[in-house]
């Protein structure tokens, strides 16, 4: 029998060397993971790496805030007061997360008001007092229409900059037309050992290089940490050669654009989104449609802007 197996079938047992790689490989993502994996095996052969990764992701998790996993930090008791303060309307709501974080002072404001949100859908519309949102035709066709906009999380964003109405109530709505508003069943889940290495990371790495760590998209992250209530360092705004790159212009006309006053360059040397949103609302006829690929078009719909009618056709993805 070696060491690493118990008699009777039991919990197997680990070295603190073994332990100590695998708390190292979580901290590297996901290529950090699957290097740590292979040499544990190599120094405990008889096991497979199914079962190391077990072990990987219990270490994970011992690490994590009991917050992350709601369903067993959340009381009845706690959710009880965020009820009754959902059933007083916005300033009850206020009040009862106020409340909850008094009672948890580590507790993150955000991940607050996810429970709240998430405990809003159980309670009927009858029994809690709701704001005035006035919905048009304009605004429903958007979300019925979700392929005219390349997609319902795009479609959402458009919504939300036309109206002004709050995600939240947009998923609601949604809902009661029948539209789906779930995450695709093929993303690939979050591991015990993932959310520990973004909650590590979050503060010092951008949300990009999180995602290559992870082997994810930005969306994926950026989706992730709003789950969690987090907030995350973020380089704002874009640099020259990223504007270059993105809409496939010279870099003389991308000066002609700064000395114009259409695009303006922040301290860190970074094009605000603000002034970039403002550039692409105010000149529209600049930009090349007929050049871009359609994650570029889905990047322009994101600030508001679509391709000319004679030009969509031409600019949208095929098939």
């Amino acid at each position: 029998m070696t060491p690493e197996n118990m008699p009777g079938g039991g919990e197997l047992f680990f070295s603190p060397e073994a332990d100590r790689i695998l708390l190292a490989g979580i901290r590297l993502g996901r290529d950090g993971q699957s290097k740590a994996l292979r040499q544990v095996q190599e120094i405990m052969p008889s096991l497979s790496v199914e079962a190391i990764d077990v072990r990987m992701q219990r270490i994970a998790a011992d690490g994590l805030p009991a917050w992350v996993k709601a369903d067993e930090f959340w009381t009845p008791e706690m959710d009880n007061v965020l009820r009754r303060g959902i059933q007083q309307g916005g300033v009850g709501e206020r009040i009862a997360v106020a409340k909850i974080l008094r009672l948890c002072p580590g507790l993150r404001t955000a991940v607050v008001w996810r429970r709240v949100t998430r405990l809003r859908q159980s309670i009927p519309d009858s029994k809690r007092r709701r704001g005035r949102l006035s919905w048009t035709e304009a605004a429903d066709g958007l979300l019925l229409r979700t392929d005219r906009v390349g997609g319902f999380e795009l479609a959402v964003r458009e919504v939300q900059r036309l109206t002004g109405f709050p995600q939240e109530a947009i998923m609601r709505r949604a809902r009661k037309l029948g539209v789906y508003v779930g995450h695709s069943a093929a993303s690939t889940p979050w591991t015990d050992a993932d959310v520990r290495f973004l909650l590590e990371s979050v503060q010092h790495l951008s949300v990009k290089v999180i995602a290559r760590e992870l082997h994810r998209t930005e969306k994926a992250v950026w989706r992730k940490v709003g789950e969690l209530g987090l907030s995350a360092k973020c380089e704002e705004g874009y640099t020259v050669t990223e504007i270059i790159q993105k809409l496939h212009v010279w870099h003389r006309r991308l000066r002609g654009w700064i000395a114009n006053g259409w695009i303006k360059i922040g301290r860190n040397r970074r094009i605000t989104e603000r002034s970039l949103r403002s550039f692409l609302r105010e000149h529209p006829e600049e930009l090349k449609w007929d050049l871009f690929d359609s994650e570029t078009v889905e990047w322009l719909l994101e600030f508001g802007v679509a391709a000319p009618a004679a030009e969509a056709g031409a600019a949208s993805p095929v098939g």
